[in-house]
């Protein structure tokens, strides 16, 4: 006798997570492209989108935008590209090290980079005492190109990861293939290898434009004060002003680079979907391909390119921040840590700024895991059109400019709903619009873990008369607890060290580490500023090393052979 099962429905997480993410995500930004339209009579207008057009910074900010986009790009894909083939395919020295130098941009925000391009490429910076040469230092930190490099250099790792990724799927017989046909090393993987990671390079440039007019914080400190106007920091001059007219052209121009952002990441999603280079099969071990005599050559420019971008600046931070004045020769007689003593002493909204990020970035991190492990089962055990949509309206905070998050989120709650007076604080504003703003890491955190994870091991407890609570506690959670480690300190450094949300929702009350940082430099206390960014780059590092030292691991399903824990070697047999 046939009979038919009926697909199980979405459970009930994933249906609280669809209500979080229609009344945090969904009617925001719906409410801000309404009030982007909303004529004086109450009725349907384009005037706050012509007044943005006509204003004065418009068009500077247009064409600057565009060029540190597209320039900015053509960095990232050029370096993320030749560095994922180097570190994956060649014979380079050092292979991992090199790595993690072209993964060093990710886990240092970029607002910190920032500063500490300005104290090596600056007027005043150790690149110009050591070189005298002024005239590129002038070049690099007040000029537009400044802007441009650091930018590229923040986007490098986006490429770098696609582009090694589809190398390291690449299976190993195209190479066979064209070696038996003849083709030397180099040749067979130019002809057979590489056309196979150019949508990836793609999917990185389309990601790399999308990120070049999300990002403040780079703008904001290189941009600011040499009079160079870009998209977000022009939104969040008009932001900032006072009165509903401020607050409906801010939200006009938040919809377009809301649009324009949107635009290279759905064209990213298409190009992956119907690209017409397809990776067959399972990647494997692979022969390095010999750099010969180019190999010293190689180096030198590797070394040299990462310690004009990373370590020059980095290190010109930290002798910054121990110097007696800014501009002041720095011997061992003169070395002083006072202005780190100033953080914790004499600026009060450091501290401050410091304990609302901790206490913001560690419930944030919890919310979000909590909020989508329903979501990630769901995604890797079945993909229904609920799970879908909420997987692409999680994804649309972590998409858009931080700046458009924010404002949507301030156009909303600013004004408190009866019964609701929780939105007037900063605080809970900011954990709000955290939460959804990360809640794509954390779907890709536990869609991970549960595609890793068999589904029999799941059905076997249920089988045992365990209800899904006790499943999840006693079985699924200790061997997912280093993916909720590792992606749970993520989350923390992220919205730890976040700026671009905060500059607009902080407040006095709410001021966040980011913030501080923001207002020191801005303020002229150069050497404060450059000690908080030390002591970032310190903790980002740290994070990163433990991030980096003890991977993403849990149970992997390796067929007949059983499970395996990637700590503890097989579990279980199937045998």
């Amino acid at each position: 006798m046939l009979c038919s099962v009926a697909k199980p429905a979405p459970d009930r997480g994933v249906w609280w997570t669809a209500v979080f993410l229609a009344l945090f995500v969904l009617y925001p930004l719906g409410r801000l492209v309404w009030i982007s339209v909303q004529g004086p009579d109450g009725g349907l207008s384009l005037g706050a989108y012509r007044d943005v057009v006509r204003h004065p910074l418009w068009g500077e900010a247009l064409r600057n935008t565009l060029l540190v986009a597209v320039l900015s790009t053509a960095i990232a894909v050029g370096l993320g590209t030749a560095g994922a083939v180097l570190t994956e395919r060649t014979d380079l020295p050092g292979r991992t090290w090199w790595k993690l130098w072209f993964m060093f941009p990710v886990f240092i925000p970029s607002y910190v980079l920032s500063i500490a391009w300005l104290q090596w490429a600056g007027a005043e910076g150790w690149f110009n005492r050591l070189t005298g040469l002024s005239g590129i230092t002038d070049f690099l930190g007040k000029g537009l190109f400044g802007i441009v490099l650091v930018m590229g250099v923040t986007h490098v790792p986006i490429v770098y990861l696609m582009v090694s990724a589809a190398l390291q799927a690449v299976s190993p017989d195209y190479g066979r293939s064209a070696r038996a046909a003849g083709a030397g090393p180099w040749r067979s993987f130019w002809s057979a290898e590489f056309p196979l990671i150019v949508p990836a390079a793609a999917g990185g440039a389309l990601l790399s434009l999308a990120g070049a007019v999300d990002n403040f914080g780079i703008p904001a400190f290189l941009g600011i004060p040499n009079g160079i106007a870009m998209m977000s920091t022009f939104l969040y001059q008009i932001a900032i002003g006072l009165g509903p007219v401020a607050f409906q052209q801010a939200a006009a121009l938040a919809t377009m680079m809301g649009a324009a952002a949107l635009l290279p990441v759905m064209a990213q999603g298409f190009l992956r979907r119907s690209s017409r280079y397809r990776i067959q099969g399972a990647g494997g071990s692979k022969p390095l391909l010999p750099l010969g005599p180019m190999k010293a050559g190689v180096v030198v420019l590797l070394a040299g390119w990462h310690g004009f971008t990373a370590a020059g600046p980095f290190v010109s931070l930290g002798l910054t921040s121990i110097s007696p004045a800014y501009g002041v020769e720095l011997s061992w007689e003169n070395v002083t840590f006072s202005h780190y003593a100033a953080l914790w002493s004499s600026i009060p909204a450091v501290m401050k700024g410091l304990w609302n990020s901790l206490t913001l970035s560690l419930p944030t991190a919890a919310a979000v895991l909590v909020l989508t492990w329903p979501v990630g089962r769901a995604w890797a055990r079945r993909r229904d059109p609920v799970v879908a949509a909420a997987d692409a309206v999680g994804m649309l905070p972590y998409t858009l400019p931080g700046m458009v998050t924010a404002l949507a989120m301030l156009l909303t709650w600013w004004r408190p709903w009866p019964g609701l007076p929780l939105f007037q604080s900063g605080w809970v504003l900011l954990f709000v619009a955290y939460v959804a703003r990360f809640f794509a890491l954390g779907v890709r955190i536990w869609t991970a873990a549960w595609t890793r994870l068999p589904p029999e091991l799941e059905e076997a407890g249920r089988i045992a008369g365990a209800g899904p609570g006790r499943v999840a506690r006693q079985l699924i959670l200790p061997l997912f607890w280093r993916d909720a480690a590792a992606g749970g300190l993520l989350i923390v450094m992220f919205s730890f060290t976040e700026l671009t949300v905060s500059s607009l929702l902080a407040g006095a009350q709410g001021m966040t580490i980011g913030m501080a940082l923001f207002n020191l430099e801005s303020g002229g206390y150069t050497l404060e500023s450059a000690a908080l960014g030390t002591l970032i780059t310190i903790g980002c590092a740290a994070v990163a090393a433990v991030v980096v030292g003890r991977p993403l691991s849990g149970v992997v399903y390796v067929g007949e052979g059983g499970y395996r824990d990637e700590t503890y070697g097989v579990r279980e047999s199937s045998g």
